[in-house]
């Protein structure tokens, strides 16, 4: 197979009218958490990254998959507590396709970054929260697998896949012998680590964190220009490093929010997804016996209605809970949008 490698040099171009303001003095809000999970299974550094299933059929029964990075998969009702456990080995960041049409079922899959074989693994995600492993794709050209992403376009479905050397590998979806696959179209490279990353269809951008240096934007298409933009740049007085989650609220006609995890800072910057100017930020404090969240690393949301969340949800990885293992807390993303004014 031919690839295509781009590489991006230090004379990064990017748009300064689209950045944040560096002489503005920021202040992050302090936002309550409503519920956590149950601790995963392994001590350290171990939970990272989730992705949330909204069950159209029944909105108080989606489910939440989160990584145990050491071990393997857990799912995880809204309640946060377990519904299922996966061993699975060492996966370090998952996303979904939520609605994947095939012989007549429509079900979602989850996609892995498995660290244990070097691959990334397709899972069928079941109504009561357990996996089933459907593909593993071998990824022999990138030295460890780390952050993934999916995009749903109308024509084209792709996986984003990145590594610690800055490579982010770019791979068509599609079906192979009845099973879904994966081809690997071309590989991008920035100078260091990029971890989290998410798709946005209207816009055809990927938005993926360098952790050191920023956000940035860059085409969708491989027959595009790459149109590389450093959108929100870390610094060492307000965003520190590292950028880590990068998760995206949609709204009509291309409005919405892009949010960044700050592990610097421990805490979470919104971004206008139609200006791209930075809005503010937030942490996650103590309440109700619930730890405040430290070192936050894997981040994502969703919009949908449910009894626990009416006006959506927010997950975010805790790095240290207190005495027990790591996980993840569940916040109203409608006390966000409150709290820090940002107006999709």
């Amino acid at each position: 197979m031919k690839k295509l490698v781009i590489f991006f040099t230090l004379s990064y171009f990017f748009t300064t009218a689209q950045m944040r303001d560096s002489s503005r003095i920021l202040s992050f809000e302090t936002i309550l958490p409503k519920l956590e999970t149950t601790p995963v299974i392994s001590s350290d550094d171990a939970a990272d990254d989730v992705c949330i299933w909204h069950n159209s059929k029944d909105s108080d029964r989606s489910i939440v998959v989160g990584t145990d990075k050491q071990w393997g998969l857990i799912s995880y009702a809204l309640d946060g507590s377990i519904l299922s456990k996966s061993p699975f080995g060492k996966i370090n960041n998952v996303d979904i396709y939520e609605d994947f049409y095939f012989k007549g079922e429509t079900y979602p899959l989850i996609f892995g970054s498995n660290r244990s074989e070097k691959t990334i693994d397709i899972y069928r995600l079941f109504p009561d929260g357990k996996l089933q492993r459907l593909n593993q794709i071998k990824v022999p050209e990138l030295r460890d697998v780390y952050g993934i992403t999916f995009y749903r376009g109308e024509r084209h479905k792709y996986v984003f896949l990145t590594d610690k050397k800055g490579r982010v590998q770019q791979w068509m979806f599609g079906l192979n012998g009845g099973l879904p696959d994966l081809k690997l179209l071309r590989t991008l490279k920035v100078k260091s680590i990029v971890e989290g990353m998410v798709a946005d269809e209207y816009y055809e951008k990927l938005y993926f964190a360098e952790e050191n240096v920023g956000l940035w934007e860059v085409n969708i298409h491989p027959w595009k220009a790459e149109a590389f933009q450093l959108l929100i740049p870390t610094d060492k007085d307000q965003l520190l490093a590292d950028f880590e989650g990068v998760t995206l609220m949609e709204r009509p006609d291309g409005e919405g929010l892009i949010f960044i995890s700050i592990q610097g800072n421990n805490a979470y910057g919104i971004v206008d997804r139609k200006s791209k100017k930075f809005l503010g930020g937030f942490r996650i404090g103590n309440f109700n016996g619930i730890d405040a969240v430290s070192d936050t690393d894997g981040i994502d949301l969703s919009t949908f209605s449910s009894e626990l969340f009416p006006q959506g949800i927010f997950i975010a990885q805790d790095g240290d809970n207190n005495t027990e293992n790591q996980n993840y807390k569940f916040v109203d993303l409608g006390q966000i949008l409150r709290k820090t004014n940002a107006k999709p």
